[in-house]
């Protein structure tokens, strides 16, 4: 698939390490400081609160890096990295550490690297304390994907105006969300709103593949 993408002139996006482990991990490593992730929409342990490695473990970065090196020799690298920690719940400690364990796991292996983030699945948090999560990764070294931006404008203009300083956004829309088959909706706010949206914002915001 990766190759395929590339003959087609195609930027690739491959996995980070954004800190999710089996909780089997401490019995490997006893002295490793586990967590578990917030509740996902209500869920108990059986289906959510899955395992974490603190930010502030060496391990992290170990296992982060690990990963990425491996991954490199298998599929090579264009350099953008997903990593979502805390998709669709609210995340705790010191968020910033949470921000900066992701970004350095990367950096680490891939100098400039840049995270692809579900920005979407951030909305709930207030520009703070996103502003906290991201203090420590390069302005231009993030880039957040959008799944909503053809309907509404809230995560985009979070991301493009809020934030300090403020981070890139790429326009997207996912038909199918929440097992939905139709492809329907308002036809009008489909047609515009993506477009009001990148008018909304200053052309320093707008990037393409070689600015990446």
């Amino acid at each position: 698939i990766v190759k395929r993408e590339r003959s087609l002139g195609m930027v690739t996006v491959l996995p980070g390490f954004a800190g999710h482990v089996p909780l089997a991990l401490g019995k490997r490593h006893p002295d490793a400081k586990m967590l578990r992730s917030g509740s996902w929409c209500g869920f108990t342990e059986r289906y959510s609160m899955d395992g974490l490695l603190d930010p502030g473990d060496p391990l992290f970065r170990a296992i982060g890096s690990a990963f990425l090196e491996v991954q490199k020799e298998e599929f090579g690298s264009d350099g953008i990295f997903n990593g979502d920690t805390f998709n669709e719940v609210s995340g705790g400690g010191n968020i910033t550490m949470w921000g900066s364990a992701v970004y350095d796991a990367m950096a680490a292996v891939e100098p400039g690297a840049v995270w692809f983030v579900q920005a979407w699945s951030l909305n709930h948090w207030d520009a703070s304390k996103l502003d906290a999560y991201f203090a420590d990764v390069p302005t231009d070294r993030l880039l957040g994907l959008d799944l909503g931006c053809a309907t509404s404008d809230s995560s985009f203009l979070k991301f493009t105006t809020a934030l300090s300083p403020a981070r890139p956004v790429i326009c997207g829309l996912l038909d199918d969300m929440g097992g939905r088959r139709s492809l329907s909706g308002n036809l009008h706010v489909l047609a515009n709103q993506t477009i009001a949206n990148v008018q909304s914002v200053g052309p320093a915001l707008l990037t393409d593949r070689k600015s990446v």
